[in-house]
Formats: C-alpha cells, structure tokens, sequence
C-alpha cells in the first residue's frame, strides 16, 4: 500500500508487507496497488466472471461503513519500489544512481472510472469480500489496455480499512471463469495431386476466437515421401491469417499417397489454444513431359493507383523443353499487367506486374495466371485486393449562389479522407469576386470534416457570374473541388418613403411549443492516438421559437478532449464538435445532449481511437511493452512529441523509416539472449539523453509548445549524434587521415547552413500550415542536428590519436 503522510515510504517490508490499507485516517489517504497476471488466459477469451477475493481484516475506531472503490492502473509500477510519489525506479550504470520514475499524479495514476467496488459493514470484519471485475478483465486480456494491475481506494472514509496482501494470511485472489478462445484451421484444399518433380501448394486459414499470435509447424506423417519438401510461406502470425504450403516433389519422389500433418500453436495463454489438420498428397509417376506453375504469394493487397508484384516460377518435369507463354485473366476494371520474362523454356522466374488505375472500383478479384507451351495449358489462381487509396476529397454545395451588392453568402464544403488519409487540410478560395472576403467555420483539420464558408460582397463589387474552386493541400496531396458559382446582382435602390394605409391587425395564431431534432454527421469517426478531427452537429426547429440550446458530449476516453463551437445554437442552426483524442485506444459510443427551453434531446456516433505505434526494438530488447524503459519511450513520443504539430509531422516521416526495417531487427533481437544484453548497452544512452532533453523541454512546454518540442529535437540529436556517431565518423577520419587525406573542419560551416536552411523551412511550414514543408524542415534539422556536433569532435580526436 502506499500512504500520503508518508510520501517516498514503501511499505513491502515487515511488519506492513502483510497488509493492503485503503480510507482516508487524519486526512492523509492510504491506497492500495494489487497487480495480477493474465498471461494464462488466451487472448481472445470470453470472460464470464473475474471475482477479486479480499480477507477484511479489521477497521479504524469508529468505523461505520464504506464503499471500497477499483480502478484500472494506467502506468506500470513496481511492488518493491512503489510509494505515493513514485511509482518504481531503475538503476542507471552511467550515473551509478537509482532513477525514480514519478506517479504523474500522487498516489498512483488512473483511470478515474470505478472497475468494481464493494461495501464493507463493521460485521464483515473477518469475512472475505469480492469485486467483480470481469469489463476491467475482458479489457485487459483483449489488449485493450496494457495490465498494470489495479489501485484500491476509499478515499470517502475518515478510518483506515485493512486486509491481507499476498504476504498475509489470506492474500488477495482473482478467480476468473472464461471460456478459452480455440484456434481452427480451415484447408483448400485438403489434397493435390502432383506428379514426379511437380509441385504443388495448399492454403491453410488460420482462424477461431484466438486473436494472439500463433506459430506454424509443418511435419510429413511416416511414411514422409522422398526428396520432397514442404514450407510455409510464414513461420507464425497473428490470427486471423493465411500460410500457403509450398510442397516441392523431385524425380526421385516415390509414387503413392501421402500425408502432411499442419499444425498451429497460439503463443500466449495456458495451456496456448491449438489445431491441426492433415493434408494429402498424390504424387503420380511423370510420364509425359510437362510443366508446372507456382505463385508467390497466393494473393496480394494493392492501392489504388500503385501496382502489385507477384514471383511466377515456372518449373519443368518430365524433360519438358519448349516455351511457355504466361498470360492472366480476370483484372479489374482499368488493370494491366506484365510478365518480365515470358515466352521462355523453363525452368525460369517470371515478375507478375499488375498495374491499377485510381478508378478501379475496390474489392477482391480472382484472378488467374494461364501458361501454355508444348501443348499444355495450365491454370494456378490467385487473388488481387484492391483498396481504396490513400488521399482526400473536396466537394461545395450547392452549386451555385446569388446574392446582392453588401450581402452575405454561405457555401458548405465537404473534406472527405480515404485509404486512412489522417493528414490536416488546409482549405483555399480561388475566383473569390473583386472586393470580397471569406472566412470558414473550420480549416486545416485531418479529415473527415465539414466548413462552412461565408463570402462577404462588397458594395462596390461588380455585377456579375463568379466561378470558384477550394483549393485543398494536405500530407503532400493538392487537390481542388467541383466549380460553384456565385452570381452578384446590383444592389437594389432604396425606396422613397410614400404614405400608406396601415393595415387592419389581422390576430396571429398562437404559436406552437418549442421543439427541435437534433442529428451528428458523420455517424462514425476515427482518430489515430493523439490525433484531432470534427464532427458537425445539426439542430432543425420543429415547432414554436427558436430557444437557445445547449451542447454537451459525454462517452469519451478519460485523456480525450473535446469543445463545441459554438456552444450554444438557436435551432435551426449548427456547431462543430472538436476532439482531440489521447493515447487510449478503442471504439467509443459518444452521446451528445441538447437542452434548451424546457426540451432535451440527443443523438450518438462512434468515435474508434486507433492504437499507437509500438516501440518494436525497445519491446524485444527489454522483453515486454511494461518495462520501464519501453513506457519512457512510448510518453516520451506520444505525450511530448505527437502533441505538437511540428512533431507529429516529423513522426510520420520517422515511422516510415523506422518501421521498414525494424520489425525483423526486432525478431533477430528477441530470439538471441546475447544480443538483447548488446542492445541494453546500446539502448542505455538514448533513454539516458531523452529524460534529459524532455525534463529541459518540458519547462518551455507550456509557454510554446512549438519551440518546446524544436528546441528538444536539436539538443536530443545532438547528443544522440556525440553518443553514437562520434566513434564511427572518428574511425573513418583515421582511416582518411592514414591515407594522406587531409582532414578540415570547414564542412562544418556547411552543416551549419543546413542547419539554418532547415530551421527557417520548418518555420515557414508552421506558420503556413503547410505539412510537406514540415516534414521537411524538421527531418532536416534533426540530420543535420546529429552531425552539429559530433563531426567536429570527430575531426579533432582524428588528429591526435594515432
């Protein structure tokens, strides 16, 4: 437990490692953290119940009763290090001193939401309570949230109320009724036919309720045929999937039947779930030559404009000699493709080039690659999906518009993203008539969103019909939308004043109650972590007089922020509803209210908040995404750096980089002991230098977060560059230096230059929003940043060493 009167105190140690202490004694609170491990259950699982058993073992004086409240942990900690100000420390061998990792809040940080809870009367002193934990469990073993345990609270109670920890008599225990998740493997087909040297392959789905990952194993059932192999395409992955057997006979492969024993192994859970089934081969006696073609791989994804490649291996049997003509059938609408080479005698390994145009409607086609030659025609199929692309739309209604000299128009425009398109737009005019001005409801928001723009004429602008478009940018993306028009009339002249008869009053009807309809478009909206977008909320008066409405909005994530603009609507009218999300992934039902004169009405949308990206090389190096160093990582990145638009820019051109190759880096490193303890080393210096760049950078945060995260990026990298680039550019250097090179330091002027170019780049993007310019800018500097200092010192160990 940990205690607020004794701050930096941690009490797993006699004579209190026996205890869990919740209440709030003297005013000084006392919570309890209780951590369980899950990694039993497969992912994947349904969770009937998940009961946490606690022994209540006595109370304060006077103690008449209390709610004792769970809550879901939201950063790791560690039982023997944790107090109400830390949550764990670590030993750093550079410094030769113990770290402490702070709680962000005080005594522990959490999701405010209750998870369970239970009542304690004086009676139940000596009796065992539960909490139902089974929404908190279910969460946890899908991966909603990372398990870092639970914090116990009743922060209410003016006693103290304790029960036994896991070093007590009766120590806390979690009893979870779950249905395991299965894994089921589905062949086509199940049995081939192939003759003497051919070979052949089967498709195996992997799928079930397992949603974990998962290893392939392939193995002959005796008697295994001769000379013959059998390899999946894949040696594991995440179910659901698919692993191609590519089986290989030889000349030598005795004829008969054989059987081929697939089976898949989840990794996570005990017992892991698993399945198997049995293939069957038929290998016939090559008789006649022939030939046989093989795929790779079975299918492929392609976006729209891109192409797809796929590997054609022609293969002979039976001394098969002549040419073999490769075409395909069933592309999609638009499609071409090549074969490079074609027309060949075999053996030989054609390139399949498959070519889709941006208007290829999206979906799976079947396609099939036909080879004839000698005689022989043969069929292998494969599958093409086609995706939408990644980009935006711009669309302007209505159409066309007419209004006066001095009079106000509106046109709405539409920003639709496809193919996951994220990237802010930043929205334009073009046309826009002599005199006039425009303003938008909203602009430079990643996509979907909608604006509404006013333009304001001039008294003096010319009659006459004015064709616009809206000029959008985005992620490196220009487009412009449909034309629209606005046609200026003159203004009319002002009327005489004559007199005239006053109409007899003619009584009005009473006017009806008040009442409106109240709609959210669009109905679903997604978000990557730490990333923002709008929704427009619409309010149409039904009856009576307008009133003022009030908006509010309630389901979102607890690190999710969200403002109304404008706040208050007179039906019929509209507000935009901005979120900001945070790095709590998942799919949130949002509800939004409108009250206003005496009426309440309400309306939903989904809003799904993607999952940040994983710090895959860090992740195998430490052995879990919980460690210490792995969540400096990750809030470093997604609470400093993605917060910011000049750092989320940057990121995008980083995950790209990084996440093209560092995935089976990150495979070599889990599967070898000796260099997980290298990377450590190696990783040691970057955390290092990160903790200290962002405790610098976070004291500018909040009066410029821009220049906050600039000023970190230059310090970080150039650390980084003295840490890791000093050793290798000083080897070089010698080995120039060796071969009667001369070494000078005037590139270093050149660095600098770069170093200003980048820096005035990245300025100029931020203040124009222009995100290409960003990238840019920001990439820059940061190279140039890693050199700034380490060429220099380079250079002057390069002249003394021998």
């Amino acid at each position: 437990y940990i205690y607020e009167n004794s701050p930096d105190t941690n009490y797993d140690v006699p004579p209190n490692n026996d205890r869990l202490l919740v209440g709030n004694p003297s005013g000084n609170k006392e919570r309890s953290l209780i951590g369980f491990d899950l990694s039993g259950i497969p992912p994947g699982s349904t969770i009937n119940s998940a009961k946490l058993r606690l022994y209540f073992r006595s109370c304060g004086p006077g103690f008449a009763g209390s709610w004792v409240r769970a809550h879901r942990l939201t950063r790791s900690w560690s039982e023997s290090k944790a107090t109400w100000n830390k949550a764990t420390e670590f030993y750093n061998p550079l410094l030769g001193v113990w770290i402490p990792v702070l709680w962000n809040n005080p005594g522990g940080d959490y999701d405010p939401t209750v998870v369970g809870s239970v009542y304690l009367a004086p009676g139940d002193v000596g009796s065992w309570k539960e909490i139902e934990l089974k929404g908190l469990i279910q969460d946890l073993v899908n991966k909603v949230y990372p398990n870092y345990g639970i914090i116990l609270e009743a922060d209410s109670c003016p006693q103290f109320i304790r029960f036994d920890s896991s070093d007590g008599i009766n120590g806390p225990v979690l009893v979870v009724d779950y249905v395991p998740a299965e894994i089921e493997l589905t062949p086509a087909p199940s049995s081939q036919t192939v003759v003497q040297g051919g070979s052949t392959s089967y498709q195996v789905v992997v799928g079930g309720t397992y949603k974990g990952n998962a290893d392939v194993d392939v193995t002959w059932i005796a008697p295994a045929p001769a000379d013959t192999t059998a390899n999946p395409d894949v040696a594991s992955g995440v179910v659901p999937f698919v692993v191609t057997i590519n089986v290989q006979t030889s000349a030598t492969t005795p004829p008969g039947d054989y059987r081929l024993r697939v089976g898949v192994t989840g990794t996570e859970g005990s017992p892991a779930p698993s399945d198997s089934v049995v293939l069957e081969l038929h290998v016939e006696p090559a008789v006649t030559p022939d030939f046989s073609i093989l795929p790779t791989p079975g299918s492929q994804t392609v976006a729209q404009g891109e192409t797809a490649e796929f590997t054609v291996t022609v293969t002979a049997t039976g001394g098969f000699s002549d040419p073999v003509t490769l075409s395909l059938s069933g592309l999609p609408p638009g499609a071409t493709y090549t074969f490079s080479p074609n027309n060949q005698p075999p053996d030989f390994t054609s390139t399949l080039t498959i070519s889709v145009p941006e208007t290829t409607p999206t979906g799976s086609y079947p396609l099939t690659i036909t080879g004839s030659g000698g005689g022989k025609i043969h069929d292998v199929p494969i599958s093409l999906e086609v995706v939408e692309a990644s980009g935006f739309s711009v669309q302007v209604e209505p159409d066309s518009q007419t209004a006066a000299q001095g009079e106000s128009v509106s046109f709405t425009v539409h920003v639709v993203g496809t193919g996951g398109f994220s990237d802010p737009v930043t929205l334009a005019i073009a046309g826009l008539p002599p005199g006039a001005s425009i303003s938008a409801t909203a602009n430079s928001l990643p996509p979907d969103y909608d604006s509404t723009i006013t333009i304001q004429l001039a008294d003096d602008t010319p009659p006459g019909t004015y064709t616009m478009y809206i000029i959008a940018t985005g992620g490196g993306i220009s487009t412009h939308s449909n034309a629209f028009t606005l046609t200026v009339t003159s203004a009319p002249p002002s009327p005489s004043p004559s007199p005239s008869p006053s109409p007899s009053p003619s009584p009005s009807p009473p006017p009806g109650g008040f009442d409106f309809e109240i709609s959210v478009t669009p109905s679903s909206l997604t978000l990557p972590a730490s990333g923002s977008g709008s929704v427009v909320v619409e309010l149409t008066l039904k009856s009576g007089t307008g009133q003022p409405v009030s908006l509010s909005a309630t389901g979102l994530p607890s690190d999710a922020t969200y403002s109304f603009s404008p706040a208050t609507v007179v039906p019929t009218g509209s507000s935009t509803l901005y979120i900001t999300a945070g790095s709590t992934p998942g799919t949130f039902t949002v509800l939004i209210k409108g009250v206003g004169g005496g009426v309440e009405k309400t309306t939903m949308f989904t809003l799904i908040i993607e999952a940040p990206k994983k710090c895959v090389i860090a992740t195998a190096t430490y052995g879990s995404e919980l460690s210490p160093e792995v969540q400096l990582l990750r809030e470093f990145r997604d609470n400093f750096v993605m917060k910011t638009y000049a750092g989320s820019q940057f990121m995008e051109v980083f995950n790209a980089f990084y996440y093209s190759w560092s995935t089976p880096v990150a495979e070599i490193i889990a599967k070898h002991a000796a260099l997980r303890e290298i990377s450590k080393g190696a990783i040691y210096p970057l955390i290092s230098v990160l903790r200290m760049g962002s405790d610098l950078a976070l004291r500018l945060m909040p009066a410029h977060p821009e220049s906050a995260v600039v000023f970190a990026g230059v310090m970080i990298s150039a650390l980084l560059g003295l840490v890791y680039l000093t050793p290798v550019l000083t080897s070089v250097l010698i080995v120039l230096r060796k071969r009667n090179h001369q070494l000078s330091i005037s590139p270093v002027k050149y660095l600098v230059s770069i170093f200003a170019a980048s820096l005035l780049i990245l300025t100029i993007g931020e203040g124009l929003l222009v995100p290409l310019l960003v990238k840019i800018g920001s990439s820059a500097l940061v190279l140039s940043s890693l050199c700034l200092m380490s060429l220099p010192i380079s250079v002057k160990l390069a002249r003394r060493l021998p």
